[in-house]
């Protein structure tokens, strides 16, 4: 007998709802966290020392990742085997892939995404260097343009890129090496870099200093309170970051006032409105944390005109002005 049933459009999103939850379920399943019995070279230049530490000390405490940050490295995995690809498809061997490096008098160690074999046929030269492939979004792709661009970058884990591959050219003895960057939809951008000395032993010094902390069974001192930071931090419900800043106290109480009654009605009412634009006048030039807001001053450059519009593109002048922020942040807990 024919089944005269006509699936409704709520019979359909069920089966939509039914495949997205078990893709989710599938990668929530296989969620762990590794044992660290090193200083792994793609975390060597995190800005927090107490997180190095934890990272190996209290590695079972790590949050798991969520399951929208799994998709995230499943689509930079897809994303490097790609590239990878398609620079051995023009005729470079990539080798030594996954190899795994173990610098024992720093207990440092890692794995590459290979090493480059390449040849400059001017100067009849052949040669091999440490390859390190990473996959960025579109926009973080941009400010990648050359290797002193992201070791001056503010953003850590760009910066954490350079220091990673530096790492590997000293464990490996290459004065230079390659950074491959890919995102979506524009050409791939390759560089060179040459291996940086001092960045060695910034990187090395902070490795002894996790493991005298851990030799010691003692943890290093909260690194100030950074919301990019501490409030991504996978440790942050042991540390307990105390959500306050050296400048607080410099904040007179009139702001301090007009602060809470910010945080208590934020983005409600004009009154608010009113407030929190008094409040960004008074506090440029501030970074600090306040009463559970974070107060943030960013200088940024533009081009003022002074001059009738028709002659103010010959006559623009640039102008330094400063963006101010206010962001509301969760109470601070307790931790060990």
């Amino acid at each position: 007998m024919k089944n005269e049933y006509k699936p409704t459009l709520t019979d359909l999103e069920e089966v939509c709802y039914t495949i997205t939850n078990k893709m989710d379920h599938s990668r929530a399943k296989g969620r762990t966290v590794s044992r660290k019995f090193s200083n792994w070279a793609s975390e060597i230049d995190h800005p927090c020392l107490r997180y190095l530490v934890y990272s190996r000390a209290n590695w079972k405490d790590k949050k798991l990742p969520e399951v929208e940050t799994l998709y995230l490295f499943e689509e930079g995995k897809d994303g490097e085997k790609k590239l990878k690809a398609m620079i051995e498809a023009e005729g470079y061997e990539v080798i030594l892939a996954q190899q795994y490096f173990d610098w024992k008098k720093y207990q440092i160690s890692g794995r590459t995404d290979g090493s480059l074999q390449f040849d400059i046929p001017a100067h009849n030269y052949k040669g091999r260097a440490p390859l390190e492939i990473k996959t960025v979004a579109p926009h973080i792709f941009k400010l990648m343009t050359s290797i002193e661009e992201i070791k001056q970058s503010k953003s850590y884990w760009m910066r954490k890129a350079i220091s990673q591959l530096n790492i590997y050219m000293l464990m490996s003895g290459s004065e230079f090496g390659f950074l491959a960057i890919k995102t979506y939809r524009l050409r791939p951008r390759i560089l060179a870099m040459m291996v940086d000395y001092e960045l060695g032993e910034r990187c090395i010094k902070k490795c002894e200093e996790v493991n005298h902390c851990l030799a010691k069974g003692i943890l290093p001192d909260r690194m100030e309170y950074d919301s990019s930071i501490c409030g991504l931090c996978a440790f942050d419900h042991i540390c307990g970051p105390v959500k306050v800043t050296k400048y607080a106290s410099e904040i007179d109480e009139e702001v301090i006032k007009d602060l809470l009654f910010y945080k208590k009605w934020e983005s409600l009412g004009s009154q608010w409105k009113k407030v929190a634009e008094a409040l960004r006048k008074r506090l440029k030039g501030v970074n600090a944390i306040v009463e559970g807001v974070e107060i943030s001053s960013r200088d940024y450059e533009t081009t003022a005109y002074e001059y009738p519009d028709d002659i103010k593109k010959v006559y623009g002048s640039p102008v330094t002005r400063t963006k101010v922020t206010l962001k509301v942040i969760e109470e601070a807990t307790n931790g060990k």
